[in-house]
């Protein structure tokens, strides 16, 4: 029995190696590196401007509750970073003073790129078929600001269409429950639709949608956050 048990432990770690080496050829084959997968996603310094509708919708049929709210912003990436994102609508109004510092403490400060490395061994191969690859990978704890700190919960998921040999979506699945501030969250879904612009051979995300099933006081409330790019100027 317990030389059973070591060869079926020498048999699982070399399946998980095997399949790490599998993910990093795969991810060069399509001309991604374990150090750019981030700054894909990492919109405070895209190479690109833009401009972006964000609507909150949160419901809960224990309280008896819906709400939405909106928010308009651009960012002008010629512009230094802190400076580059501009609220221009909160909620159909003119923003106020109070509006815009909320804002900016949320948006206008520093990226994840900078201080979040991926490594080698946080990728993995989830599925590889005839027409898509899934490549997934783990955010390193020990590095995240703690602004995105959450991500440590969720497993990301890196999906490239065989057809075109490129990305064309991004997701964030929550594989444990977790506290954000005074929330807890049961479930979180985050789906980033991506694009490739072939002049100047960039990827950008022209739709982010993050979906939670939310614990507050003791009544679940389930949260709709969906932002929508456009005007984009490579």
């Amino acid at each position: 029995m317990k030389n059973l048990l070591i060869i079926a432990l020498l048999t699982i770690s070399t399946v998980a190696f095997a399949q790490n080496d599998n993910a990093i050829e795969l991810l060069k084959k399509y001309n991604l590196t374990t150090s750019n997968v981030l700054s894909m996603i990492d919109l405070s310094e895209a190479p690109y401007s833009y401009k972006s509708k964000i609507s909150t919708h949160t419901f809960s049929k224990e309280s008896n509750t819906d709400n939405t709210f909106y928010q308009d912003y651009t960012y002008e990436a010629s512009k230094e970073i802190g400076e580059r994102f501009t609220l221009t609508s909160n909620d159909g109004k003119t923003p106020t003073k109070k509006d815009i510092k909320h804002f900016n403490k949320s948006k206008n400060a520093s990226s994840m790129s900078n201080k979040t490395v991926l490594k080698d061994e946080d990728y993995f191969v989830k599925s590889n078929d005839e027409k898509m690859l899934i490549i997934g990978f783990n955010m390193p704890k020990d590095e995240l600001p703690s602004k995105i700190a959450y991500l440590s919960h969720l497993t990301g998921f890196i999906h490239i269409d065989k057809s075109i040999n490129k990305i064309i979506k991004i997701e964030f699945i929550s594989n444990e429950a977790f506290s954000m501030k005074i929330f807890h969250i049961n479930k979180m879904i985050i789906t980033m639709d991506v694009s490739y612009n072939e002049d100047k051979s960039v990827y950008y995300i022209t739709k982010e949608a993050t979906n939670s099933d939310v614990l507050m006081f003791g009544i679940i409330t389930k949260s709709e956050i969906t932002e929508e790019f456009s005007d984009f100027k490579f």
